[in-house]
Protein backbone atom coordinates (compact mmCIF):
# COMPACT_ATOMS: atom_id res chain seq x y z
CA UNK A 1 0.00 0.00 0.00
CA UNK A 2 1.33 3.60 -0.42
CA UNK A 3 3.20 4.93 2.09
CA UNK A 4 3.12 8.31 4.20
CA UNK A 5 3.71 11.45 2.34
CA UNK A 6 3.71 15.11 3.38
CA UNK A 7 0.15 16.86 2.03
CA UNK A 8 0.20 18.11 -1.23
CA UNK A 9 -0.91 22.16 -0.91
CA UNK A 10 -4.27 22.84 -1.65
CA UNK A 11 -4.01 24.02 -4.79
CA UNK A 12 -1.96 21.31 -6.30
CA UNK A 13 -3.85 19.98 -9.54
CA UNK A 14 -3.64 16.11 -8.90
CA UNK A 15 -6.19 16.96 -6.01
CA UNK A 16 -9.09 17.50 -8.07
CA UNK A 17 -8.86 13.37 -8.77
CA UNK A 18 -9.70 12.41 -5.46
CA UNK A 19 -13.06 10.86 -5.62
CA UNK A 20 -13.71 11.63 -9.24
CA UNK A 21 -16.18 8.21 -10.11
CA UNK A 22 -14.20 5.78 -12.31
CA UNK A 23 -15.19 2.08 -12.73
CA UNK A 24 -17.94 1.87 -10.23
CA UNK A 25 -15.75 3.45 -7.48
CA UNK A 26 -14.12 6.56 -6.31
CA UNK A 27 -11.02 7.68 -6.91
CA UNK A 28 -7.96 8.17 -4.04
CA UNK A 29 -4.76 9.67 -4.92
CA UNK A 30 -1.58 8.80 -3.04
CA UNK A 31 1.05 11.63 -3.32
CA UNK A 32 4.58 9.99 -3.53
CA UNK A 33 8.07 11.40 -3.94
CA UNK A 34 9.91 14.23 -5.86
CA UNK A 35 11.93 13.07 -8.95
CA UNK A 36 15.43 14.80 -9.25
CA UNK A 37 13.50 17.02 -11.99
CA UNK A 38 11.10 18.18 -10.00
CA UNK A 39 8.03 15.77 -10.82
CA UNK A 40 5.94 14.33 -8.48
CA UNK A 41 5.06 10.70 -8.35
CA UNK A 42 1.62 9.66 -7.42
CA UNK A 43 -0.84 6.76 -7.43
CA UNK A 44 -4.26 6.38 -8.06
CA UNK A 45 -5.92 3.36 -6.30
CA UNK A 46 -9.65 2.96 -6.66
CA UNK A 47 -12.23 2.53 -3.27
CA UNK A 48 -15.42 0.84 -3.98
CA UNK A 49 -17.83 -0.14 -1.07
CA UNK A 50 -15.08 1.35 1.68
CA UNK A 51 -12.88 -1.13 0.63
CA UNK A 52 -9.41 0.04 -1.37
CA UNK A 53 -7.75 -0.95 -4.14
CA UNK A 54 -4.58 -3.60 -3.62
CA UNK A 55 -2.75 -2.63 -6.58
CA UNK A 56 -3.19 1.23 -8.34
CA UNK A 57 -5.23 1.61 -11.22
CA UNK A 58 -2.73 4.04 -12.56
CA UNK A 59 1.13 4.66 -11.56
CA UNK A 60 2.27 8.34 -12.84
CA UNK A 61 4.35 11.54 -12.64
CA UNK A 62 3.05 14.66 -12.56
CA UNK A 63 5.00 18.21 -13.46
CA UNK A 64 4.42 21.99 -13.75
CA UNK A 65 5.43 24.94 -14.56
CA UNK A 66 5.47 28.31 -15.71
CA UNK A 67 5.83 27.53 -19.07
CA UNK A 68 3.82 25.80 -21.33
CA UNK A 69 5.69 22.42 -22.22
CA UNK A 70 6.87 22.37 -18.30
CA UNK A 71 3.22 21.08 -17.76
CA UNK A 72 2.60 17.41 -18.84
CA UNK A 73 1.91 13.95 -17.03
CA UNK A 74 3.58 10.67 -17.64
CA UNK A 75 1.23 7.52 -17.27
CA UNK A 76 4.24 4.54 -16.21
CA UNK A 77 1.45 2.20 -15.29
CA UNK A 78 -2.18 0.74 -15.80
CA UNK A 79 -3.28 -1.95 -14.27
CA UNK A 80 -6.42 -3.60 -15.91
CA UNK A 81 -7.36 -6.13 -13.05
CA UNK A 82 -7.71 -4.66 -9.72
CA UNK A 83 -8.73 -6.95 -5.97
CA UNK A 84 -9.48 -4.93 -3.08
CA UNK A 85 -8.70 -4.48 0.38
CA UNK A 86 -10.79 -7.50 2.36
CA UNK A 87 -12.64 -8.99 0.31
CA UNK A 88 -11.19 -12.99 0.54
CA UNK A 89 -12.10 -14.99 -2.15
CA UNK A 90 -14.21 -12.71 -3.62
CA UNK A 91 -13.48 -11.74 -7.55
CA UNK A 92 -11.77 -8.17 -8.45
CA UNK A 93 -12.85 -6.10 -11.30
CA UNK A 94 -11.61 -5.29 -14.77
CA UNK A 95 -11.00 -1.68 -16.13
CA UNK A 96 -13.29 -1.29 -18.87
CA UNK A 97 -12.14 0.91 -22.11
CA UNK A 98 -14.38 3.10 -20.99
CA UNK A 99 -13.26 3.43 -17.42
CA UNK A 100 -9.71 4.26 -19.15
CA UNK A 101 -11.45 6.73 -21.68
CA UNK A 102 -12.95 8.55 -18.44
CA UNK A 103 -9.51 8.02 -16.30
CA UNK A 104 -7.50 9.39 -19.08
CA UNK A 105 -10.30 12.56 -19.74
CA UNK A 106 -9.74 13.46 -15.91
CA UNK A 107 -6.09 13.08 -16.47
CA UNK A 108 -6.35 15.28 -19.07
CA UNK A 109 -7.86 18.33 -17.83
CA UNK A 110 -5.30 19.03 -14.99
CA UNK A 111 -2.59 19.63 -18.34
CA UNK A 112 -3.05 23.72 -19.42
CA UNK A 113 -2.86 24.33 -23.40
CA UNK A 114 0.45 23.66 -24.68
CA UNK A 115 1.40 20.69 -21.84
CA UNK A 116 1.17 17.28 -23.17
CA UNK A 117 -0.11 13.85 -21.60
CA UNK A 118 2.29 10.68 -22.32
CA UNK A 119 1.27 6.95 -22.03
CA UNK A 120 3.23 4.13 -21.52
CA UNK A 121 3.23 1.73 -24.23
CA UNK A 122 5.64 -0.82 -23.97
CA UNK A 123 2.97 -3.34 -21.54
CA UNK A 124 1.59 -6.36 -23.50
CA UNK A 125 -2.04 -4.25 -23.25
CA UNK A 126 -0.37 -2.04 -26.10
CA UNK A 127 1.17 -4.01 -27.94
CA UNK A 128 -0.69 -2.99 -31.39
CA UNK A 129 0.27 0.43 -30.29
CA UNK A 130 3.96 0.01 -29.84
CA UNK A 131 3.77 -1.87 -33.24
CA UNK A 132 1.88 1.16 -34.93
CA UNK A 133 4.35 3.60 -33.59
CA UNK A 134 7.48 1.58 -34.86
CA UNK A 135 6.46 1.84 -38.57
Amino acid sequence: MPGETPPLPPSHALLRLEAQRVAGGRLRLFPGPTSRFGALYFSLHLERSGRLSRQPVLVGLHHSGPYPGYNWIEVAQVNEYLTFEGSGVEPGIAISAASLRRLMGLLGELIPPGGHLMLEYESPRWASTARALNL
